[in-house]
């Protein structure tokens, strides 16, 4: 049985190489994943689709 997936990962963090490898990783699972540079480009861009943010603090 496949499930069906309704929301999207949204991943937020400056480290590029960190947010890629975590967008690769989550699709790998069969959830949609988008990877921002900032929460600025994150909320830009976003359009009020369901689904949840893993925000990564600057180190």
């Amino acid at each position: 049985m496949s499930k069906r997936v309704t929301g999207s990962v949204f991943i937020v963090d400056d480290d590029a190489d960190f947010g890629l490898s975590m967008q690769w990783f989550i699709e790998s699972c069969n959830y949609p994943a988008y990877y921002f540079s900032d929460t600025r480009t994150f909320l830009d861009s976003y359009k009020g689709e369901m689904g949840c943010m893993l925000l990564f603090p600057s180190t």
